[in-house]
C-alpha cells in the first residue's frame, strides 16, 4: 500500500524532526478533488473527514479548509453531468524553467515543438472521434502547460482550429487558454486566441515583487505583467485569471498583501 509507506515515512520523519506538516502525506495540486472523490464514494462528510485525518494525516485546520471549499463548490457549481468531460490539452514548453516547477516543461528547438504539435493534432482528432462514438461531450476545455503562448500565433491558430474541428463545442461552458508568462504574450497571439472565441485566459505573475521574480527564474518584470493584462483588455478579453504563489522564497505576508493590492488594481 503506497499510502501506508507514506504514512510510515511521515511518522518517522516527524519523530526525528518534531515537525508535522499540516497537509499530512498529500502531494500534488488538487486536494479538493480528492475530497470530492471521497465524498462521492463514502456519501458522508464525516467519513470524508475521518479518512483525511486517519489515512492522509491532515491537520483539522486543513480538513476544515477542504470540506468547506468542497461544500461551497458543490453549492455553486453542482455536480458534473455523468456524460460530460473536461478536456485538458498540454503544451509542455516554457522559455525557462522556474525554480518551484514540478510540471512537464521543456526548453527545446522550434523543430521539436513543431513535431510535438503534429502528434498532438492527431491525438486531438482521435479523442474527438472517440467522444462522439461514446456519447461524451465537453463541458470545459483547458489548454495549459508549460506555457501555451510559447507557440507562435500561427501555431496557436492551427491548434485551436484543430480543436474546433474535432470536438463538439455546442455545450461548452468554458474554454481557457493559459497565456501564462507575460513575456510570452503578444498582441498577435491574443488576437488569434480572441478570434477563436476563447472565453477565459490566464496571465500568471506568481508575484508582483521584482526580486522574487528574478530568484525563481521568471524572465518577465512586474511592468510586463501590467502591460500584458491591459493589452488583453484592449483586445477584448473580459475574463482573465491570474495565478499567484504564496510562500515563495523570502516573501512574508506583507509582500503577499502588496501583490494582492496590485492585482486588485487591475
Amino acid at each position: 500500500d503506497k499510502n501506508e509507506i507514506k504514512r510510515e515515512i511521515y511518522r518517522k520523519l516527524a519523530a526525528v524532526t518534531g515537525y508535522e506538516p499540516e497537509w499530512g502525506i498529500l502531494t500534488g495540486v488538487r486536494p479538493v478533488k480528492l475530497a470530492g472523490e471521497l465524498l462521492d464514494r463514502l456519501q458522508d462528510m464525516e467519513a470524508v473527514r475521518r479518512t483525511l485525518r486517519e489515512d492522509y494525516l491532515l491537520a483539522e485546520s486543513k480538513i476544515d479548509l477542504l470540506t468547506d471549499t468542497l461544500a461551497y463548490q458543490r453549492e455553486v457549481c453542482g455536480k458534473a453531468a455523468p456524460d460530460s468531460v473536461g478536456v485538458y490539452i498540454g503544451i509542455p514548453f516554457c522559455p525557462t524553467r522556474c525554480l518551484y516547477c514540478s510540471f512537464t516543461s521543456n526548453q527545446v528547438p522550434d523543430a521539436a515543438i513543431a513535431r510535438y504539435l503534429e502528434a498532438l493534432k492527431q491525438e486531438i482528432a482521435y479523442v474527438g472521434r472517440r467522444m462522439q462514438e461514446t456519447g461524451l461531450w465537453a463541458e470545459s476545455i483547458y489548454i495549459g502547460g508549460g506555457t501555451p503562448t510559447t507557440l507562435t500565433a500561427e501555431q496557436l491558430d492551427a491548434l485551436l482550429g484543430t480543436v474546433e474541428a474535432a470536438i463538439d463545442l455546442s455545450k461548452l461552458k468554458e474554454f481557457t487558454v493559459e497565456a501564462g508568462r507575460p513575456d510570452s504574450i503578444t498582441r498577435e497571439k491574443l488576437e488569434v486566441i480572441h478570434r477563436h472565441n476563447i472565453s477565459r485566459i490566464s496571465i500568471n505573475p506568481q508575484t508582483m515583487k521584482e526580486e522574487t521574480l528574478r530568484l525563481i527564474g521568471r524572465q518577465h518584470t512586474v511592468q510586463q505583467t501590467i502591460d500584458s493584462f491591459k493589452l488583453a483588455r484592449e483586445v477584448g478579453f473580459d475574463n482573465i485569471n491570474m495565478d499567484l504563489i504564496v510562500g515563495l522564497p523570502g516573501e512574508d505576508i506583507h509582500m503577499v498583501e502588496r501583490t494582492l493590492a496590485q492585482i486588485r488594481e487591475l
